[in-house]
């Protein structure tokens, strides 16, 4: 289920990406992937990344492990 919300999610970024693409953007406006690190209570914004060639690689490489891992569950519930 969670796999499923997830894959959602990134079927909407997808279609802003989409539109970023189409206007020849280089960075998307409201989208980024931020890379936060932990220091006691404090969150630490250690790198964020708009552009949206490496936002569109980095959602295609999560899509294609939550697949991967769907039919990995399958399978072993198929051979249960």
């Amino acid at each position: 289920n969670t796999f499923v919300k997830t894959k959602e999610k990134i079927a909407v970024v997808d279609k802003q990406l989409n539109d970023c693409e189409e206007k020849s953007e280089f960075e998307a406006e409201n989208l980024s992937i931020i890379l936060q690190g932990k220091s006691g209570y404090r969150e630490d914004e250690v790198l964020k990344i708009s552009n949206v060639a490496i936002i569109r690689e980095f959602i295609t490489f999560i899509s294609d492990k939550i697949d991967s891992k769907i039919v990995e569950i399958e399978n072993e519930i198929v051979a249960a």
